[in-house]
């Protein structure tokens, strides 16, 4: 048996591998699973940077206060002894600048302790944080759509218990570049105390918690569900955007699987170049049938040279995607060039790369290409001595 496959893998294999018909193949596989690789490693990038774009500004776990008492710090203390708390003051509002209006999401935070848990000072590109009384951090698409600068005014519509909201003049301390459509164009930070009195409340609206590592999310989830859910509504990043990512999830599959027809046919022209293969050969496999090599064998051949064009094709395609993914994303961000940050929500992406993608495209791309070797497998074993012996 090994002599019959080392003849094989000599003379028709390892001999003919780089000939036109198998390089046109290999390359044709290279050039369908490259695709692949790139299209799941922007969606995996765009899903990781979301996420982390999502933690950076809520924190892993929310608690709001629903049952109209005052959210205090004593009350959740005792469950949040590993977690970084921030409390914070919510609410949204109409900002108003020179005939421009637009609706906003104003948060009161604790200087204190705004950057260990939301970390703004570090997204802030132009001036500082708010230092002072009512003085303002915005995203940057609001400033530019206001026409702000540092220093610049505006106005604040609030909602109060009158029929008319009170209007309150703030301050811009700082630009910042939060790192999503959304809250670049509607959010404003002000101080804790700032927002006290801009919304005429004492009350907290709740706490952000976050976590050293989200490997313990779901236990310390379940933990403050089991002891403040009367008081608090407790949610995590991923419920709070459950659909979001639910939906990316879903176009990932079906992209994984439209693009899987790039594949499916090059899996067929490997197949067809495999069936010229056979013809050309027909007289050494009547000569290696006469000698004695059983069906098995054939098989064996064949499939052997298909795993090594298919594994030499997919790993080109591999090389190529992480060479263009860097190209595109490592050296050069085209994210906020081509794609438009009001649809996709992000200004850039980091480039992420997933050891569970490529070995699904590895998988997927070996199975294909050995199942598209039946046919000519099948012509080779239905090939008898004394036909192959006198064919020329």
């Amino acid at each position: 048996m090994n002599s019959f496959l080392f003849i094989w893998l000599k003379r028709f294999s390892l001999k003919n591998l780089f000939h036109m018909e198998n390089a046109v193949s290999l390359l044709g596989l290279a050039l369908a699973v490259m695709c692949l690789a790139i299209t799941m490693t922007v969606m995996s990038s765009y899903e990781t940077t979301l996420r982390k774009s999502l933690i950076s500004h809520t924190g892993h776990i929310n608690l709001i206060r629903v049952d109209g008492k005052k959210a205090s710090f004593s009350d959740i203390k005792p469950y949040v002894k590993e977690m970084k708390v921030l409390p914070f003051i919510s609410a949204e509002a109409l900002a108003l600048s020179d005939g421009e209006l637009s609706g906003v999401l104003i948060e009161g935070l604790p200087l204190d302790r705004v950057d260990q848990v939301l970390n703004l000072r570090s997204r802030v590109t132009e001036g500082s944080l708010m230092e002072k009384p009512f003085q303002a951090v915005i995203g940057k698409k609001l400033a530019h759509r206001f026409n702000l600068q540092i220093n610049s005014s505006f106005y604040l519509a609030v909602p109060n218990d009158a029929h008319l909201p009170q209007l309150k003049k703030l301050q811009v301390a700082g630009i910042a570049d939060l790192g999503q459509y959304d809250f670049n164009s509607r959010y404003i930070a002000v101080s804790l105390n700032s927002a006290k009195e801009l919304l005429n409340t004492s009350e907290l609206t709740g706490f952000r918690l976050l976590l050293n590592s989200e490997k313990h999310l779901d236990s310390h989830l379940k933990q403050l569900r089991e002891h403040l859910s009367a008081s608090y509504l407790v949610q995590d990043w991923k419920y709070i955007h459950k659909n979001l990512f639910e939906a990316i999830q879903m176009e990932k599959v079906i992209i994984f699987i439209v693009l899987l027809i790039l594949i499916i046919a090059a899996g067929f022209n490997m197949s067809n170049q495999m069936l010229l293969q056979v013809l050309k050969r027909f007289h050494d496999i009547g000569i290696l049938k006469a000698m004695g090599a059983r069906p098995a064998i054939i098989v064996q051949m064949f499939l052997i040279r298909t795993a090594i064009v298919s594994i030499l094709g997919i790993m080109l395609g591999f090389l190529t995607a992480v060479a263009v993914c860097y190209g595109l994303f490592g050296f050069y961000n085209v994210w906020g060039y081509l794609i438009p940050s009001d649809v996709y929500q992000l200004n850039q992406i980091i480039l992420d790369f997933r050891g569970w993608d490529f070995l699904s495209i590895f998988v997927f791309s070996i199975l294909i290409c050995l199942f598209s070797s039946w046919i000519p497998i099948r012509k080779a074993l239905k090939l008898s001595p004394c036909e192959g012996l006198r064919f020329n």
